[in-house]
């Protein structure tokens, strides 16, 4: 076993009984345990030689270890009991990594394939950030994530859009499972942290370009006072949730605010389409 007993069980407590839940044991858990295994994989993997698709293996790892221990694993047996099994917790996760280093060469070689003419569509299995919006690659999300940085909405609704974007496309999961991973992971954690998690993607994604001025804007906003002397960005998410007889609505929030987001950009494309500007381009000549 390449990782100890004191280190997964410094993980089950983190993730079952604090209430302030830290991922960093899971991550180094991950580091340690397939690091070398992912490596190994892409340097024998013709369609994973781009110097890339290590890190992001690993980033797609953590994000699935992150949002699948608690119930795929540490919770799947009998109910009120917890799979105290570390040897299993290294194979499970073994599985996982193979799984994700699979999907990872598929669309590689969907991606390659527009160049030989097999992918006429050109779309490279670029995942949907919103069944909704229907965007069809790159281009679109690029023009749906710019929107949403432009626009003139509280700054945890902006956060919650692209955090989401981020989750369905990275994780590969559909809109209501990002919904529940959005509140595992966001819940208890400050406007800050969710910010600081999206730049941290940003990197590595080419959709989510998120320019100096942008970057300068959404600082600006969280340091603007929310109430009582706390600035937003030091406000925990929760704490922006409608509420239902003082109970927050955590999932019905994040859906709302990403359905009026999405709206904008709705409203925002059809705009852009109908303009002179954008009718000259597609007829090569003056509306």
């Amino acid at each position: 076993m390449q990782f100890t007993r004191s280190e997964f069980d410094t993980m089950v407590q983190q993730l079952l009984f604090d209430e302030e839940v830290s991922f960093e044991m899971l991550c180094h858990i991950a580091e340690k345990t397939l690091r070398h295994s992912v490596r190994k994989w892409c340097m024998e993997d013709p369609a994973l030689t781009d110097k890339e698709c290590e890190h992001d293996i690993m980033q797609e790892i953590q994000i699935r270890l992150m949002t699948r221990t608690v119930t795929h694993f540490l919770l799947r047996g009998e109910v009120g009991e917890i799979n105290d099994d570390p040897e299993g917790f290294e194979d499970w996760i073994f599985k996982v990594a193979k799984n994700i280093k699979k999907d990872f060469a598929n669309e590689a070689r969907k991606r390659n394939a527009r160049f030989d003419g097999t992918d006429p569509d050109g779309l490279g299995g670029i995942v949907d950030p919103s069944a909704e919006l229907n965007l069809p690659g790159l281009e679109k999300l690029q023009q749906a994530a710019g929107i949403v940085l432009d626009a003139r909405a509280s700054v945890y609704k902006v956060l919650t859009w692209l955090a989401q974007a981020v989750v369905i496309v990275s994780g590969n999961v559909s809109k209501l499972e990002s919904n529940e991973i959005m509140l595992r992971f966001f819940e208890n954690r400050t406007l800050f942290e969710m910010y600081g998690f999206i730049l941290k993607q940003a990197d590595g994604i080419p959709w989510l370009n998120i320019s100096e001025k942008h970057r300068a804007s959404l600082a600006a906003a969280l340091g603007k006072e929310w109430q009582d002397g706390v600035s937003y960005g030091n406000a925990r998410y929760r704490d922006f949730f409608m509420k239902k007889n003082g109970v927050p609505c955590g999932k019905k929030s994040i859906s709302d605010w990403v359905n009026r987001m999405n709206e904008l950009i709705k409203r925002k494309m059809q705009d852009e389409t109908k303009s002179p500007k954008a009718q000259k381009s597609a007829d090569g000549k003056e509306a």
